[in-house]
């Protein structure tokens, strides 16, 4: 593993497979290399997820939670949330899980299932991130209804926002340049690519960033009286 350059594992449809499979999995693999970075595709809810991140299987999943409660904070209009709401919600998350594995969840807004999340933010209502079957199937461009035009100056403030929050959030952030190489052409730099620098670089720099706890909203409150 370590020979090839191999660090760490994304293990798609991890659902697919039963928990005592993964298990012996973590064993070969940590024992090759104690520091391999194991994180699984588990589109769930917590109750679902949760049996994965005991600390005999997975370091972490892809942190879908994290881009369903984001998207409903951020982006939906017809069904956001109150910050009140964003906050219990983000803290739920944080919570149920043992918190080393908090520090290293995948949070991420979109993947290579869905579509790219400036694309979303296009079509904040067409579908919601949190009825997944539903989303999935609507947000394709065979869709009549799905927006397929270049996001606005709004939008992409939005797209960058996001973007902040998720790399001064507790976790490990994960993200899909929304710009794709296509047949060798290079990559144009914009506003919004180099944001993205930016902000890891900052991340890189601030080891803040990279172990300080999340405090909710209300605690927040109380330090500041």
């Amino acid at each position: 593993v370590v020979a090839n350059g191999i660090y760490g594992w994304r293990l798609d449809v991890a659902f697919c497979v039963d928990h005592q499979f993964w298990k012996d999995w973590r064993m070969l693999v940590k024992t090759i290399n104690p520091d391999a970075y194991l994180t699984a595709e588990v589109i769930d809810k917590i109750e679902v997820v949760a049996p994965y991140l005991k600390g005999d299987e997975f370091d972490a999943v892809m942190n879908y939670g994290f881009g369903v409660v984001a998207s409903e904070f951020f982006i939906n209009k017809e069904r956001r949330i109150t910050v009140t709401e964003f906050d219990s919600l983000l803290q739920e998350l944080r919570e149920a899980y043992p918190r080393d594995i908090t520090y290293v969840q995948q949070n991420l807004f979109d993947s290579h299932d869905t579509q790219r999340f400036v694309s979303y933010i296009v079509n904040h209502d067409v579908a919601y991130f949190r009825d997944w079957g539903d989303y999935f199937n609507k947000t394709r461009a065979n869709n009549p209804d799905y927006d397929e035009r270049k996001p606005t100056e709004e939008e992409y403030r939005i797209q960058k926002l996001m973007a902040l929050f998720q790399f001064t959030y507790v976790g490990a952030p994960w993200f899909i340049m929304a710009m794709k190489w296509a047949c060798g052409a290079l990559m144009i730099l914009t506003a919004v690519s180099l944001w993205y620098g930016m902000i890891c670089s900052t991340r890189r720099k601030c080891t803040t960033l990279t172990v300080a706890c999340a405090l909710p909203i209300k605690s927040l409150r109380m330090l500041t009286c």
